[in-house]
């Protein structure tokens, strides 16, 4: 992310739109490969209006149709923020275990690791945007899993694009640069 973002500013860019978050192992397992990709823009009418408070460029994983949405309801996007917590659930008790066999019965130690697992990793994505000046947060995408960690365990992975209000001068109608026909 910090490459990415060193990049649009190098290039003097407003803001990075799309991103695009990856990750994968990489060998026997040992090593994990973190990928993100955007699009650098620049607002050529008036450069660096949407930039953030610190000169950076903004990030949002927004495409450009909910870009233009974004920015036509007075809103300017601030920074893709995420929130991850990787939670244990306790192993249920052999008694518990022996009671429960051949029966529907809802296991309360997952709902609440569900639970907190989210809570955690929600909070955690807010603080990363009023970190960075946002006021609320749009496009909120979250999955939620225990494969990578094992049986006694649940992730809980949410990401958005942190907003702040625009002023009446920032809220743009977006051109085409590319013609739409042939």
């Amino acid at each position: 992310m910090y490459r990415m973002q060193a990049e649009a500013d190098a290039l003097n860019a407003d803001g990075i739109v799309g991103v695009r978050l990856s990750w994968r192992t990489v060998g026997e397992g040992e090593h994990l490969e973190f990928i993100a990709v955007g699009t650098a823009v620049r607002y050529t009418a008036k450069p660096g209006s949407f930039k953030r408070a610190n000169g950076q460029a903004f990030t949002s994983h927004l495409s450009g149709q909910d870009m233009a949405t974004l920015l036509r309801s007075g809103f300017v996007p601030v920074a893709f923020v995420m929130g991850n917590c990787v939670f244990h659930v306790a192993v249920q008790g052999f008694v518990q275990t022996l009671r429960q066999v051949g029966r529907n019965a809802e296991m309360p130690q997952w709902t609440q690791g569900s639970y907190e697992s989210r809570e955690l990793a929600m909070s955690r994505m807010q603080s990363e945007a009023q970190r960075d000046g946002g006021t609320g947060i749009v496009g909120v995408h979250f999955a939620i899993s225990n494969y990578a960690w094992g049986h006694h365990t649940v992730e809980f992975y949410a990401a958005g694009t942190a907003v702040r209000p625009g002023s009446a001068a920032s809220t743009i109608e977006p051109s085409f640069v590319l013609p739409m026909s042939g």
